[in-house]
């Protein structure tokens, strides 16, 4: 049996950043993919996806291509405009989400995306075939060829899905943006019990959470709480603040290695490999 391949496009959160004090990690937002013998998922659409078009002309240009987003806020969006397959007449794409409003589907949130006073190509004009699967926000599960995907919501200022991952060669759950609360916390860690990778929003350290408790987003020390709970094998912190630097990030690695050993941050271009015997960490660098 084959292996899979996660591998992180973009961990940036709020908006992209670019410059020397931010090269170590990236300054792409939010976009992950997990690529298997048979299928190519993408999670989220932020300016990271770009790296994405390179895999879609390469290893995954036979695969089933399926985008899951856990929320539209424009962070996690605002790259689907340069996914070059939406173009291309021969591509098939399946778009799978969950309105964040109960009266507009999620076609109609994305249309407004690629509505002609932000963008000249209307979505109704793309030229692949893009079919639209409406998430139950509820919760459920989805097989996908050779992974099976769950859902669940977690607490953000808009609905926001966690998403769970099974393979043959392990699991993985992907929080982006997630701010724990007393009431929710004790379901997500069962809902991430025993994952091989923890993928968490630690976007604001505990000083900063002080002004900024409801802005949707966690800290390290929230992150480190959830790992040791939920007994994952390797917790990767995510939604990299805009104004942390590499090194600001190093220093809030340093702290939570200090409460869960098995931590490491999110970069552009971070890969992790799983089979059927082992899972191999951070096996490779793809700049």
């Amino acid at each position: 049996m084959s292996e899979a391949l996660f591998r992180i496009h973009g961990a940036r959160g709020s908006h992209p950043v670019f410059g020397p004090s931010m090269t170590k990690y990236g300054g792409h937002t939010t976009c992950f993919s997990l690529e298997t013998e048979r299928s190519f998922l993408i999670f989220d659409a932020g300016s990271g996806i770009s790296d994405v078009n390179k895999i879609i002309a390469g290893t995954a240009a036979n695969k089933k291509v399926t985008l899951f987003f856990s929320h539209f806020h424009l962070d996690h969006l605002l790259g689907l405009m340069g996914l070059k397959m939406l173009y291309e007449p021969d591509s098939a794409i399946e778009i799978c989400g969950a309105s964040p409003e109960s009266d507009e589907s999620m076609r109609e949130v994305l249309s407004a995306f690629f509505s002609p006073r932000l963008w000249p190509v209307p979505l109704e004009s793309m030229a692949a075939d893009i079919q639209y699967h409406e998430i139950d926000a509820r919760g459920g599960e989805r097989a996908m060829d050779d992974v099976t995907v769950r859902w669940q919501v977690i607490p953000h200022t808009q609905l926001c899905l966690s998403y769970r991952l099974q393979m043959p060669g392990g699991s993985i759950t992907i929080a982006t943006d997630h701010e724990p609360s007393p009431e929710s916390v004790g379901s997500f860690v069962d809902f991430t019990r025993g994952a091989d990778l923890l993928i968490q929003d630690a976007q604001y350290t505990p000083e900063e959470y002080a002004t900024r408790a409801g802005w949707g987003h966690g800290t390290w020390v929230d992150a480190a709480r959830i790992a040791n709970d939920a007994k994952v094998g390797r917790l990767v912190l995510t939604h990299h603040d805009p104004d942390h630097s590499d090194q600001d990030l190093d220093g809030i690695l340093r702290q939570t290695r200090a409460a869960f050993s098995s931590t490491s941050l999110a970069k552009d271009g971070l890969a992790f490999r799983f089979n059927p015997s082992t899972v191999q960490f951070e096996t490779a660098i793809l700049r």
